[in-house]
């Protein structure tokens, strides 16, 4: 659709969202519209932040939107949101594997 330059395809997209409202639909569509240099197109990325805020990746997606789009500040908080939740996410991986090898270690049978 958007190689041949057809007009339909935010027909198309809005069905696809109908049938699956996922965030990463929403970010599948603005990666398409970005592939073929329409980023004005790709408001789907901020839908994907609403619907999904607490994913590092959203944000990530949305920063580069607006820096498409010539934008200087929102890029920058986009990134800076996507940074704090990456941090977040990996400080809650290493306590959890903490807790579980100290588990482990506790079931282990004494010899």
């Amino acid at each position: 659709m958007l190689a041949r330059k057809e007009d339909i395809d935010g027909y198309c997209f809005d069905k696809a969202l109908q049938l699956d409202g996922d965030w990463l639909v929403s970010l599948e569509i603005g990666a398409i519209y970005a592939h073929y240099g329409r980023p004005a197109r790709r408001c789907s990325d901020r839908v994907a932040v609403e619907k999904a805020p607490d994913h590092g990746y959203c944000w990530y997606c949305q920063g580069k939107y607006e820096l498409a789009l010539g934008l200087t500040r929102p890029p920058q908080r986009s990134f800076e949101r996507c940074l704090q939740l990456v941090r977040t996410i990996r400080w809650h991986e290493r306590r959890s594997r903490g807790k579980y090898a100290t588990t482990l270690h506790r079931a282990e049978p004494a010899s």
